[in-house]
């Protein structure tokens, strides 16, 4: 026990001091100096008989003394947990409303991020649904094709063709039709898009001029 307590560290008092001096400068009234900052004259309270209701008291600075103490301690607090004055204040006005909600900008960036990513990852679900569906729409329409075509598969045959040229003829005529379709479905894309990007670019420049303002 003597030992554990001989290893222990010792705690040293830290001493501040904050230098004060007091002039008097006629009739009842002092100048309290500090080195460095303006000084600031004293007088009594009307109560005790004071002439100068204006100036500062020292019963004015025995109570500034300690609401600012504790207002001081409060700011390094907050200052510590990242609590800025306008959040708290917004905090206290919007105690009556419990589904209200404060965000900084940063915060208000960064979920409106997560909602659009969320959008964008579902439309490119429906679009890898879409393109798998177009791709069993495009061999159901060709096997279609070949069956239909039977009379004049076998027409070719009679006349000359061998297999592989029938089988480059129906790969040519789905990459054509593969073609006109990606060109048709780009064109009509690009159109739909722009529809709706002419009030958004209008919305954005107006947004950004109002911020300038």
């Amino acid at each position: 026990m003597a030992a554990a307590g001989s290893t222990r560290a010792a705690v040293r008092p830290k001493e501040f001091h904050f230098p004060l001096s007091v002039e008097w400068i006629g009739e009842r009234r002092v100048a309290a100096r500090v080195e460095g900052k303006a000084a600031i004259e004293v007088t009594p309270p009307p109560v005790f008989r004071g002439t100068d209701p204006a100036t500062w008291s020292p019963e004015d600075f025995l109570v500034a003394a300690a609401a600012s103490c504790l207002a001081v301690t409060f700011t390094g607090l907050a200052a510590r947990a990242g609590l800025q004055r306008n959040t708290a204040e917004l905090n206290a006005a919007l105690g009556a409303c419990p589904n209200a909600e404060i965000e900084t900008r940063d915060e208000f960036k960064d979920g409106q991020l997560r909602e659009l990513n969320t959008l964008l990852n579902i439309l490119y679900v429906l679009l890898g649904l879409s393109v798998i569906v177009s791709l069993f729409g495009v061999i159901n329409t060709l096997v279609l094709s070949v069956f239909e075509r039977t009379r004049e598969i076998g027409m070719l045959r009679a006349i000359g063709m061998n297999r592989r040229q029938i089988r480059r003829m129906v790969r040519h005529e789905s990459i054509g039709t593969a073609l006109i379709g990606a060109a048709l479905g780009m064109g009509i894309g690009i159109f739909l898009a722009a529809i709706p990007a002419g009030p958004a670019r209008l919305t954005a420049e107006l947004s950004r001029a109002l911020q300038y303002e």
